[in-house]
C-alpha cells in the first residue's frame, strides 16, 4: 500500500519570535514530514510512506492535514486513511513542541 500524508503550513501562523516566520515554517516542514512518516510507520510498517508539507506565506485558517492511501481495496485504503489521520491529528502537537524544544530553536529571534 502506499500512503501519502499531506498538508499546508501557513508561516503567518507561526507566531511571534522568530528571526524569519516562512523560514522557521520552512524548517519545521522538513522536521514534520520525517516524524509524521515516522508515526505512520508505527501502524503501517510495510506501507511505502511519504509525506508532502507545502509552505504558503498566508495566515488564517486551513483544513487539517489528510491521509490519502492506494494500493489496497477501497475499504483497506479507507481504513488506513481514517487511521491514520486519527493517528496523527492526535500526535501533530507533540511534534511542534519536540521542533520547537529542539531544532526549532535556531530560528527563534534572540532580540
Amino acid at each position: 500500500m502506499k500512503i501519502t500524508i499531506i498538508d499546508t503550513i501557513l508561516s503567518g501562523n507561526m507566531g511571534d519570535g522568530w528571526k524569519d516566520q516562512h523560514d522557521a515554517a520552512n524548517g519545521y516542514a522538513e522536521y514534520a514530514e520525517k516524524r509524521l512518516i515516522e508515526l505512520a510507520k508505527e501502524i503501517y510498517s510495510s506501507a511505502d510512506i511519504e509525506a508532502d508539507i507545502d509552505v504558503e506565506y498566508a495566515s488564517g485558517w486551513k483544513r487539517e492535514l489528510s491521509v490519502v492511501a492506494d494500493g489496497g481495496t477501497t475499504d483497506e485504503c479507507c481504513e488506513a486513511e481514517r487511521q491514520l489521520q486519527d493517528h496523527l491529528i492526535y500526535h501533530y502537537g507533540e511534534i511542534w513542541d519536540e521542533w520547537c524544544s529542539g531544532e526549532g530553536s535556531d530560528y527563534f529571534d534572540e532580540d
